[in-house]
C-alpha cells in the first residue's frame, strides 16, 4: 500500500512537465489586460483581430522581439487520501490478522466456559436422581463429574464437548462476521474518500511561446493592416480515476462456520484490487495564423475597425493512464509521453473582430473559432500486440471506460466564444481602465471549462526611465472557478513581465501564471 501512494504522488507530480492553449490561457500583458487591445503592449493584438491596426503607425511595419513566453500551473488539492487509505492497510495487514487471533484466543475461553456450564448441568441432574460426583481432572482442568458409573462419566464429556463445540463455533461465526463488517465499512469510507479525491484532484501545466519577431504587424498605404504570427503551445492535466479499492478474498470468511475453519482460514489470501489510476493528457499545437484589419468608418470622435484572421493548426492530442496498483513500468516513459507528436491533425479555425476606438473609450467584440475545428485523440483501448504492464493497462482502460470513468474515444472541438471588452482611456491609451468578458463558456483540449473576466487598471510609461505597471483581477467563472490577482510591469519599454496568483478556493483548486517578453520600443 504504501508504494501504492508513492506512485500516485510521484505520476501527478511527474504531469508537470505539460503547458497550455493561449487562447484558454492569458498570455503577456494579456494577463492582466484580458481581451482588451492597447497598442503600448504588442501581444494584446492576438486576442481581438481588429486590435492590430491599433498596434501600427501610420505606413509600415512593427515586429516583435522575443517571447512572450508564458507559463502556468493550476492544481486541486483533494482531502486527505494517505490517513484513510493506511487505515485500511493497518486493518487488513495488522488489526485484521490479529483480531482473528483474538478470536481464536477467545474461543478456547469460551470452550472452556461451555464445558464448565455443561458439566455442572450434568452433575445437578445426575445427583438429583440418585447419582454421585466428584471433581475429576478433564484436559487440565477439575470439573464435577459422575464417579459412580463410566458409561454417565463418557456422557457428561461427550456433552459436554458437544456443547464447547456449538458454543465455540457460534462464537466465531458471530466474531468473524463483526470483523468483515469493520472491513467493509472502512472501504465504504476508503472509497467514498477516493471518489471525492478523483472529483477534486489535478495538477494541470502549461506553457506557450511566441516565434521569434513575431506578431509581424504591416500597415498599408491604403491602410489595411496584415498580421503574422505563429506560436507553439502544450497543455497537459493528471487527475485521479478513482475506481473503487476492495479487498478479494474477503467474502472468504463466509465459509468460516467452526473454530477449525478459522484455524485453517489463508490470511494470505487477502489481497487489494483497483483499477485506480493517474488519467493525463496532453494537447500540444503548432499554431500559425494570418490576419487582416481595416477601419471601416470613421467620424471626427471615433472609428469602426473590422478584423479577421485565420489560424492553422498542427494539434496532437493523446492520453495515458497509470493503474497505480501495477508493480510493472510502461514501455512508454512520462518524458516520450508529453513530448511525443506521431499523430498530428490539421484543421483551421476563423476568428472575427470590431472595436469601436474613440479618444476617451474603447468597445470591442470578437467571436473566435466560428466554424469550430475539430481534432481526434489518440484511441485507448486497442490491446492489440501488447504484452506485460501494458497489455495490463490497456485492459484496465477498457474496465474503466465500462464503469464510464473515460471514453475509450474522445476528440475535441474549439468551440466559438465571444469575448466583449471596454475601456476608459487616455487619448494615446497611456492610462487605462479596462475590462473583458467572455459571454459564454467553452472546454479547452482537456475537457476543461474556461470563462473569463476581468479589470484591470494600467499606466504605460512614455519614458524609458519610469516603468509601466498595471494590474488587476481575473476570474474564471465555471469550472475551476479560480480568482487571480495579476500584475505586470514594462521595464524600459521593452521587457514586459507579468504574473497572476489565484489563492485556494472552496474547491481546494489554486493557480499561477508567469509570462515575460521583450519587444522593441514603440
Amino acid at each position: 500500500m504504501n508504494k501504492f501512494l508513492a506512485t500516485l504522488c510521484i505520476s501527478i507530480v511527474s504531469s508537470s512537465a505539460v503547458a497550455s492553449m493561449a487562447i484558454y490561457q492569458p498570455i503577456g500583458s494579456s494577463t492582466v489586460l484580458g481581451g482588451y487591445g492597447n497598442r503600448h503592449a504588442l501581444s494584446t493584438s492576438l486576442s481581438n483581430p481588429a486590435a492590430a491596426y491599433l498596434m501600427a503607425n501610420l505606413q509600415g511595419f512593427r515586429v516583435n522581439f522575443l517571447g512572450p513566453l508564458s507559463i502556468g500551473l493550476e492544481a486541486g488539492a483533494g482531502p486527505d487520501l494517505g490517513d484513510r487509505v493506511d487505515a485500511l492497510e493497518a486493518t487488513v495487514d495488522g488489526d485484521f490478522p490479529s483480531g482473528l487471533d483474538t478470536i481464536e484466543a477467545d474461543a478456547e475461553a469460551v470452550a472452556l466456559d461451555a464445558i464448565y456450564n455443561s458439566t455442572e448441568t450434568y452433575a445437578d441432574a445426575y445427583v438429583a436422581g440418585g447419582g454421585s460426583v466428584s471433581l475429576q481432572d478433564y484436559n487440565g482442568v477439575n470439573y464435577r463429574l459422575p464417579d459412580d458409573s463410566s458409561a454417565a462419566l463418557n456422557a457428561a464429556i461427550a456433552q459436554a464437548e458437544a456443547d464447547a463445540t456449538a458454543a465455540t463455533d457460534e462464537f466465531v461465526v458471530d466474531k468473524v462476521a463483526e470483523v468483515k463488517a469493520e472491513i467493509e465499512d472502512l472501504i465504504d469510507q476508503t472509497n467514498s474518500l477516493l471518489d471525492e479525491v478523483g472529483e477534486t484532484t489535478f495538477v494541470k501545466f502549461s506553457t506557450s511561446v511566441q516565434a521569434p519577431f513575431l506578431p509581424l504587424i504591416y500597415k498599408t498605404r491604403r491602410r489595411g493592416v496584415f498580421m503574422i504570427d505563429a506560436s507553439a503551445s502544450i497543455v497537459g492535466r493528471a487527475s485521479i480515476l478513482a475506481d473503487d479499492l476492495t479487498v478479494t478474498g474477503l467474502d472468504d470468511l463466509d465459509s468460516i462456520t467452526s473454530a477449525e475453519d478459522l484455524a485453517a482460514f489463508d490470511i494470505d489470501g487477502l489481497d487489494y484490487s483497483s483499477d485506480m489510476s493517474v488519467y493525463m493528457k496532453r494537447a500540444s499545437d503548432y499554431h500559425f495564423s494570418i490576419g487582416y484589419s481595416e477601419m471601416v468608418s470613421r467620424t471626427e470622435n471615433s472609428a469602426v475597425i473590422y478584423g479577421g484572421r485565420l489560424n492553422f493548426h498542427k494539434l496532437s492530442l493523446d492520453r495515458k493512464l497509470t493503474v497505480l496498483t501495477e508493480d510493472g513500468d510502461s514501455s512508454v516513459s512520462y518524458g516520450d509521453y508529453f513530448l511525443s507528436r506521431d499523430v498530428v491533425e490539421e484543421n483551421i479555425g476563423l476568428d472575427l473582430g470590431v472595436i469601436l476606438a474613440s479618444k476617451y473609450y474603447q468597445m470591442g467584440a470578437t467571436i473566435s473559432n466560428i466554424n469550430e475545428p475539430e481534432f481526434d485523440y489518440i484511441p485507448l483501448g486497442n490491446c492489440t500486440s501488447l504484452s506485460g504492464t501494458d497489455l495490463n493497462t490497456c485492459n484496465a482502460a477498457i474496465r474503466l471506460a465500462d464503469k464510464g470513468y473515460l471514453s475509450l474515444k474522445e476528440s475535441y472541438k474549439m468551440k466559438a466564444q465571444m469575448t466583449l471588452d471596454f475601456a476608459l482611456k487616455s487619448k494615446d491609451q497611456a492610462f487605462s481602465l479596462a475590462t473583458s468578458f467572455d459571454a459564454n463558456s467553452i472546454k479547452d483540449p482537456l475537457g476543461d471549462k474556461y470563462q473569463w473576466a476581468t479589470a484591470s487598471i494600467s499606466f504605460f510609461s512614455p519614458t524609458a526611465l519610469f516603468p509601466g505597471i498595471r494590474a488587476g483581477y481575473r476570474k474564471n467563472m465555471v469550472g475551476s472557478e479560480l480568482s487571480y490577482i495579476t500584475a505586470g510591469v514594462t521595464i524600459g519599454r521593452r521587457l514586459d513581465i507579468d504574473i497572476a496568483y489565484a489563492a485556494e478556493n472552496d474547491q481546494g483548486a489554486s493557480g499561477t501564471y508567469f509570462s515575460i517578453g521583450y519587444g522593441f520600443m514603440f
